[in-house]
């Protein structure tokens, strides 16, 4: 038996395919989720809130209460960004779901398939006012 490994040559990258298909039964494939961007398909959203809050001390050092003033919802979207999408600029707003804010953070990323992805997260405060 030869212990040896043994590998096909390397050849040049292979060019994409440019063939059509037809999907065949099940062609009700729904992709992304019921949020909806300009900027490509939602394929994922995280809703995080959070009480903004100050703890209150007695004299021992130990917590006897807390006052909340306010509460912050941040809304953080994966999209499959169309080609010609531009990420959202920092400090922008941008509607998310049901949630219109300021825009925080922004990622892109890419793939080998040649997908475009942004993660975005909106964040809105109960008492902040968007003029």
């Amino acid at each position: 038996m030869d212990d040896k490994i043994k590998t096909a040559p390397r050849t040049d990258p292979v060019t994409p395919r440019t063939d059509t298909y037809t999907i065949k039964g099940g062609s009700d494939v729904v992709w992304g989720v019921d949020e909806t961007s300009a900027l490509g398909t939602v394929t994922d959203v995280q809703v995080d809130k959070e009480a903004l809050h100050e703890l209150l001390y007695n004299q021992q050092g130990a917590v006897n209460g807390v006052v909340i003033f306010d509460e912050s919802t941040a809304v953080t979207l994966t999209v499959l960004a169309k080609a010609s999408a531009e990420m959202p600029a920092t400090g922008s707003s941008l509607t998310a779901g049901t949630v219109t804010g300021l825009v925080m953070k922004t990622s892109e990323a890419h793939n080998y398939r040649g997908l475009k992805k942004f993660d975005v997260t909106v964040n809105t405060w109960t008492n902040l006012t968007l003029s």
